[in-house]
């Protein structure tokens, strides 16, 4: 398989699990559209990695690392959310996070959240474009 193949699969997924994201938060199921939301992140940059460098990054899904990584210039604000992002992968995948998330997850932080992840997504996926 070419590596634009590979990277191409990369970046479907992502879209592919944006959709998910939105189903999860029309459902009420608000801890797991933050988990997927991260997850679309991921699967964006990992792709972006992979078209920039031609190899696959480092085992992470640490969005921050993966970020500077790459070389995306962002704040230290932005770097910040990334963080809290890449909190909701922790917190969906151990029992012992998860009550944390569900507490925190109510429809107003995860729609915030949402938006903020959309952000980045249009960044990353505009980053992308560089590349191509």
């Amino acid at each position: 398989m070419k590596l634009a193949d590979v990277v191409r699969r990369w970046y479907d997924g992502a879209e592919e699990l944006w959709e998910v994201v939105i189903q999860l938060f029309t459902t009420k199921k608000y801890q797991f559209a933050l988990f997927f939301l991260h997850l679309t992140l991921e699967k964006i940059l990992k792709g972006l990695y992979l078209n920039k460098f031609s190899e696959p990054s480092s085992y992470t899904h640490d969005l921050k690392k993966l970020t500077v990584a790459i070389g995306v210039s962002l704040s230290e604000k932005e770097l910040q959310e990334l963080e809290e992002i890449s909190s909701f992968n922790v917190s969906a995948r151990y029992e012992e996070y998860k009550s944390m998330i569900y507490k925190k997850a109510t429809r107003e932080y995860t729609m915030k959240w949402i938006k903020i992840g959309e952000k980045y997504k249009k960044r990353f996926l505009e980053e992308v474009k560089k590349y191509e």
